[in-house]
């Protein structure tokens, strides 16, 4: 005759993140089944309806909607042939956060960095400069806590770099329009200066350009 046996029970995963892209990452989460009796006794099967993410699994990092199943059979050295199940799925991570909490402000700060452009007062650019890089200090602090600390750089890593070396160089141009103008140059400063006027934001475009290449 046969047998039907069932059986439940709750057990916890490890994986294996790779966080590179991280805001932006898609993590694959697997959990892989082998039969450890030949396929003569034990045979795994999908049962249509039994695998399924639960509506209620709490995770609210990522985004837990499809999954894939597949079922398929290993020949070991003694050439017996075992069964085995697959269980995986992708999860993309929720952005809305991020977004709002993270890159909202670093484009205000950034956009705050190029209007001073547009001052005509090198010495009120300075001050305003050296506010505009405290204050980005002051929020990466902040948010310090929600980088995961790794022994390698992310995406979110390299762009706040970006931009905190964006802004301190800004200030070491006004600087240095500012001795121009002193030193009685004010036609070179006023060419330097149109060019940056557009240029700065240019810059800025050309660095993220380079990043996303780079990660995806």
């Amino acid at each position: 005759g046969s047998v039907v046996y069932t059986e439940r029970f709750t057990t916890n995963f490890q994986v294996d993140f790779d966080f590179r892209k991280f805001p932006f990452d898609t993590q694959t989460f697997l959990i892989h089944l082998d039969a450890v009796q030949p396929e003569e006794y034990v045979v795994l099967r999908d049962l249509e309806e039994f695998s399924d993410i639960s509506e209620d699994h709490g995770e609210d990092e990522f985004i837990l909607t499809s999954f894939h199943t597949h079922v398929s059979s290993n020949i070991d050295s003694s050439g017996e042939s075992f069964s085995n199940f697959t269980f995986s799925f992708e999860a993309p991570r929720h952005l809305n956060y991020y977004v709002f909490r993270i890159f909202v402000p670093i484009g205000l700060i950034t956009l705050v960095s190029w209007f001073t452009f547009f001052l005509r007062d090198f010495q009120q650019r300075i001050e305003m400069t050296s506010g505009n890089l405290l204050v980005f200090i002051a929020f990466s602090f902040s948010i310090a806590g929600n980088y995961p600390r790794l022994g390698y750089l992310t995406l979110l890593d390299t762009v706040m770099v970006v931009v905190f070396i964006g802004s301190a160089l800004v200030i070491v141009y006004n600087v240095t329009m500012k001795r121009l103008e002193a030193s009685g140059q004010e036609t070179l400063v006023n060419r330097i200066d149109n060019i940056m006027d557009w240029g700065y934001p240019l810059l800025y475009a050309a660095m993220l350009g380079i990043l996303i290449r780079a990660f995806f």
